[in-house]
């Protein structure tokens, strides 16, 4: 059975495409979406325009596509997969990442092709792309049926109250569903993915922990670090924080390496009592003498879920090293669309 993951493997804010006849109500969407909301979008008034950009031009290219790894295990006569999850942060290096096109909103009434048959041509070809359809009354009951065939995700009615708020709503949650749906994609095909790897990206009670995370600084993509559930979360600006995740048997772990180091007294003593936590950003950060890690040391929360979790928060930007030089920020791609 496969998990429901409610935290993605990644999350950044990337693109919506909307398509719509009425350039006066599109101009409306855009001002709304881009100006207020900060979400990136791009529009076409042309119906067959959209569908020859986004059938021809565009090439979808999700971060899974550079994460999974594939090998054939000669003995066994099968190819195996597994997942890169170091690779998944250097997703921040790449300055594309917020034209990934993840939900579309389509107008019904449109001539040429109506909106139906965009949908329903769009989801062949790009079936992890969320489509919103908008349309009026008479409309109402094509869009259930394209809604329960699966050739969009969501309709909204053009004469719901509260239009823009409503649709500013699900396009979030939208975008959000487009990065749980790679992820379970992408960990489902690990071989040894068991019912007690990534426990919290399930947990509601970590869920609800990490969304009031974001939410109080202000962090707009994050990306999962190792397989106890660490984070590296960037805001606006691109500056970075980490949330260090581990569970009861590695903090064991930890203090029993330091002891067969014979770490400090002082360092071994904190891991032992589990007010302090060591956390590595990098398998060079690892390699460290563990009777060296007083820098990667910090302090110790715990969170009951499914399992007791043991967490940091670490703000210091320089505290592990990133090029920061490289970071292309969702500020700096906001300024340039």
């Amino acid at each position: 059975m496969k998990k429901r993951f409610q935290i993605g493997i990644c999350y950044y804010p990337a693109t919506v495409g909307l398509v719509d006849d009425n350039k006066e109500y599109l101009k409306h969407l855009l001002t709304r979406l881009v100006k207020l909301e900060k979400i990136p979008c791009f529009s076409y008034e042309d119906p067959e325009q959209a569908l020859q950009f986004l059938t021809k031009e565009y090439h979808a290219d999700p971060i899974v596509n550079r994460c999974l790894i594939e090998s054939e295990d000669n003995d066994m006569d099968h190819h195996m997969v597994d997942f890169n999850i170091p690779a998944i942060h250097q997703e921040i290096y790449n300055p594309r990442r917020f034209a990934e096109i993840t939900v579309l909103v389509i107008d019904y009434a449109m001539p040429g092709i109506n909106g139906l048959e965009l949908c329903r041509q769009l989801r062949e070809k790009y079936p992890f792309i969320k489509i919103i359809m908008l349309t009026g009354e008479v409309g109402k009951d094509l869009a259930v049926e394209a809604f329960n065939e699966g050739s969009i995700d969501r309709f909204i009615l053009k004469n719901t109250p509260s239009l823009m708020e409503a649709l500013v709503q699900i396009v979030r949650e939208l975008q959000l569903s487009y990065f749980q749906n790679l992820s379970e994609l992408a960990l489902n095909k690990i071989a040894d993915f068991s019912q007690q790897t990534l426990v919290c990206l399930t947990d509601p009670v970590f869920v609800d922990f990490f969304q009031q995370l974001c939410k109080t600084n202000n962090i707009v993509e994050y990306y999962l670090m190792d397989d106890h559930g660490s984070f590296l979360l960037l805001d606006a600006k691109g500056k970075p924080s980490w949330l260090a995740v581990a569970d009861n048997e590695l903090m064991e772990s930890y203090a029993e390496l330091a002891k067969h180091d014979k770490a400090p007294e002082a360092l071994t003593a904190a891991l032992h009592s589990k007010k302090m936590m060591p956390y590595f950003h990098t398998e060079d950060d690892f390699s460290v003498r563990p009777a060296e890690w007083q820098e990667y040391l910090h302090p110790a929360q715990t969170l009951q879920g499914k399992q007791l979790y043991y967490y940091s928060y670490i703000t210091d930007p320089n505290a592990y090293d990133l090029e920061s030089d490289r970071v292309f920020s969702f500020q700096q791609y906001l300024e340039k669309i």
